[in-house]
């Protein structure tokens, strides 16, 4: 690690405040007097690189085919992606056959961006062909928000109203959750090693590290919830008090996802606790009703998973501030 060099700043007529830049750096990136550095600024930080008409060559990597296990071959493909290499060129002595030709072609509709644009009998070259800088962290993170939100509230509809459609529908939503799972994951790992593509977004590595954290937890949530629509039974006969009672854990789950996801961008401790009483209500209210311990079925199935749901979102929660006693 580099020492850290503190430089007092200097003032000239009108205002003009200069500070001189490290010998050392000047000399290892070739600067020289007339040399134009580029300056970006966040709320509490300015980050200078020099600048350069040229444009960066895009991150290449070549995947040899075939692999001795196709999966592996698919495994390589989804790294390549969330390592953020912009050309992935799969190539090889042997042909690629039809069959797994259609397989890496499924496998791409999970990675958002990516596009075939030359194909050949031994060799298939895909890009990635959207711009970082566009694709803002917080709208990613939102968006997976709303549709794990959606997916756990529609299971509670779809389970009371036995709704076969609606169940199969979910089980859909996961794979677009799981589609913007991986596009955060690639642009969170630009921004950190981009200091100027944070400081356009206007994020602190700790801010990287939380939304990387909280959109794992989402896609865990998302899970939770096609699994329990996977293994809904055909025909569900739930009681008047069943159906209240489902109605209002799917009413205090929204509420608790909304509040968790809420603290996590204020970083408010009063939001993220209010998250934590939440939950204890919740698991009250069902303990009040149903002994999901002791009652095997399907409705102590759904009870458990809605209650493993809500301390996900007291993990998202807690990456707000740290929940001390004392509510700020």
């Amino acid at each position: 690690m580099e020492n850290k060099d503190l430089r007092k700043i200097q003032e000239m007529g009108g205002g003009t405040a200069l500070i001189s830049l490290p010998k050392s750096w000047v000399k290892k990136n070739n600067l020289k007097r007339g040399s134009v550095v580029s300056i970006e600024s966040s709320s509490d930080r300015l980050i200078i690189s020099p600048h350069s008409n040229e444009q960066r060559e895009p991150k290449e990597i070549t995947l040899e085919y075939p692999p001795k296990h196709l999966h592996n071959l698919l495994n390589e493909i989804t790294a390549a992606y969330l390592l953020g290499y912009h050309i992935i060129r799969i190539a090889g002595k042997d042909r690629v056959s039809y069959s797994d030709r259609d397989t890496i072609k499924n496998a791409m509709k999970f990675l958002m961006g990516l596009e075939i644009v030359e194909e050949d009998a031994h060799t298939i070259t895909i890009q990635f062909l959207l711009e970082p800088s566009n694709i803002h962290p917080d709208k990613l993170f939102m968006r997976m928000h709303a549709i794990t939100s959606g997916m756990h509230k529609d299971l509670l509809t779809a389970c009371i109203e036995n709704d076969a459609k609606l169940l199969k529908d979910i089980r859909g939503r996961d794979d677009d959750v799981d589609r913007l799972y991986f596009l955060l994951v690639r642009i969170i790992r630009s921004a950190v090693q981009d200091p100027m593509l944070a400081a356009k977004f206007g994020m602190s590595p700790i801010d990287c590290l939380d939304y990387r954290v909280a959109a794992n937890v989402l896609e865990a949530i998302g899970d939770a919830s096609a699994r329990a629509a996977e293994s809904s039974e055909s025909e569900l006969n739930f009681s008047e008090e069943d159906k209240n009672l489902l109605n209002k854990v799917g009413s205090m789950l929204t509420e608790i996802q909304d509040s968790a996801v809420k603290a996590l961008l204020t970083k408010k401790a009063s939001e993220a606790r209010r998250v934590v009483e939440l939950h204890a209500e919740l698991k009250e209210n069902i303990a009040k009703h149903v002994d999901v311990e002791k009652k095997a079925n399907f409705l102590a199935e759904l009870l458990s998973t809605m209650n493993s749901v809500a301390r996900l979102c007291v993990d998202i929660a807690d990456l707000a501030v740290p929940l001390y006693p004392t509510v700020r």
